[in-house]
């Protein structure tokens, strides 16, 4: 068996993250959530949890500032190159600025990583102006949610239990079966001392080919996980049977769709 490391960890799959998920899955509710969050050019942003940049770049056409944290430093260099030069590598819980700082901060999907999303929401709100708002992204449906996702996981059993792989998604991503709920997204916000202002659930449809959707799913979580465990001959026969399995089924080319809350919360003073 391979040393597990840091599997966790994005440093090895930013590339591939920033090129296929980024512009698949990313995109679109990045673009959404600076249009509900009514950023105007009067306005500080922070984007927490930033990855390499999608919403923060989503920002620079419309606020004054506009700066990114995320913990994972090639996640980080990723987002400069989209012209997201104000970054810091900080942990979400931690964040390096003085309190009121900021007039908009947001978390695109990135609560469903932390073991203390409350807390992460009230550190988030600890750095907002007066009048500022919070903006928070989930997936309700995800793009490994669907019958493609369901045919990779099949594959993904045969090479591990299936207890042992629902632990170790579990434990990178403690909060992901939780914020599929619009309402715990809702609860988060009050309990961080914020007004819900906006709550919505909005769907969208992403086309992709299946190698390329083979290449995000083998940047997320399930993956990595498999890659460090495997040997590395398992871990190309996995590559192989998966690829096969995926093309027998839905040849060439996916149509998914995908559901995201989007809640937002605003200061009370």
């Amino acid at each position: 068996m391979a040393s597990l490391g840091d599997w966790t960890s994005y440093d090895e799959v930013a590339s591939t993250y920033d090129v296929v998920a980024v512009p698949h899955y990313f995109r679109a509710p990045a673009e959404r959530l600076i249009s509900a969050l009514d950023v105007s050019p009067n306005d500080d942003l922070l984007d927490v949890g930033a990855g390499t940049g999608a919403v923060a770049a989503a920002a620079l056409s419309s606020a004054r500032l506009v700066a990114a944290t995320e913990r994972s430093w090639p996640m980080l260099r990723l987002a400069m190159r989209r012209r997201v030069v104000r970054c810091a590598a900080a942990e979400l819980l931690a964040l390096p600025f003085p309190a009121r700082s900021f007039d908009r901060v947001t978390a695109g999907f990135v609560l469903s990583h932390v073991t203390r999303p409350a807390d992460a929401v009230r550190e988030m709100a600890r750095v907002l102006r007066p009048r500022g708002s919070v903006g928070l992204t989930s997936w309700a449906l995800g793009p490994s949610d669907g019958e493609a996702g369901l045919a990779w996981s099949e594959v993904a059993r045969e090479f591990a239990q299936a207890t042992t792989l629902a632990a170790e998604i579990g434990r990178a991503l403690p909060g992901e079966e939780v914020l599929k709920d619009l309402g715990a997204v809702e609860e988060l916000l009050t309990g961080g001392g914020l007004d819900v202002r906006h709550r919505e659930r909005f769907r969208f449809s992403i086309s992709i080919s299946t190698a390329d959707y083979l290449r995000s799913r083998a940047s997320a979580v399930t993956s990595r996980f498999l890659r460090r465990t495997l040997a590395p001959a398992a871990w190309r026969l996995f590559e192989a049977r998966v690829g096969a399995r995926l093309s027998e089924r839905f040849g060439e080319r996916l149509e998914l769709e995908a559901e995201v809350n989007l809640a937002i919360g605003a200061r009370r003073r």
